[in-house]
Formats: structure tokens, sequence, C-alpha cells
């Protein structure tokens, strides 16, 4: 009875070990984390973005344009979870795969790209250039 109590203990105590050490979403603390690429201040809570290793590694960037090239200049690494602030719910990190993505002098990101994400493309300027995140990363990537 003491041996089953003990491995069901220790089958525990590994189970909450393991999953305190994988990584998951770390919110952006606006104002005070900074770009993993640019090395500037996260200020602005309608842009941002994070990517998630395999390994449970957190990335942060002020902006989509800094996360991108960030991917392309480390292809080697597994990423688990690429994600973006939507400029429609500011703060919130979303999966990139649920965002539209939009180009417009009206959307001042930044880097200067003129980029924003959004949840809801219903939102998204009229005039905007709207683009989904695969055609986003590759138009992107060629350059």
């Amino acid at each position: 009875m003491i041996k089953k109590r003990l491995l069901l203990i220790g089958m525990l105590v590994f189970t909450l070990f393991m999953t305190a050490c994988q990584g998951g979403v770390e919110p952006i603390k606006f104002g005070e984390d900074q770009c993993d690429l640019c090395s500037m201040t996260i200020d602005n809570p309608k842009y941002g973005a994070e990517v998630i290793t395999s390994n449970g590694e957190v990335y942060k960037f002020d902006a989509i344009e800094c996360m991108i090239p960030f991917i392309n200049e480390n292809a080697a690494v597994d990423y688990d979870q690429l994600l973006a602030v939507a400029f429609d719910a500011p703060e919130k990190l979303y999966a990139v795969e649920q965002l539209t993505f939009a180009r417009s002098s009206k959307y001042k990101s930044p880097m200067g790209a003129n980029l924003a994400a959004f949840k809801d493309a219903t939102k998204i300027d009229g005039e905007a250039e709207q683009m989904s995140w695969k055609a986003l990363k590759d138009g992107m990537m060629a350059h």
C-alpha cells in the first residue's frame, strides 16, 4: 500500500515538473518587454508577436515585421506556436492562422511596415491590402 502511494506521488510530481518545464504563451508586458530582434521596447498594445519553440523558449517582438525575419534567420528551429496581437483586440495574442493581416498607411506599426493583424476581418479598413498568414510570410521572406 505504501509503495503504491509513493509511486502515485512520484508520478504526480513528475507530471507537475514536466508541465512546469514546458513553455507556454507568455503575455507581452507592454512598456517592459523588449523585441528579441530589434531590442525596441514593446509599447503599443495593438501590435506585437511571439514565437514559442518546441523547447519552450519564448521570443517576443514589437511587430509582425520583426517576427518574420527572426523566423527566417532561425529556419532550423522547430516552432510550436506563432502568435500575433490583433489590432482589433489589443494586448491579446492569437495564433497567426486565426488572423487576417492588413497593410495600410492607416496602421502605423512600430517598424514602419504599416502592417496589422485582425481577429475580425470586417474591421479592416476598406482600402487596406488584406492577406493570410501564409501570403504575408511568403511575401516578406522573399525580400
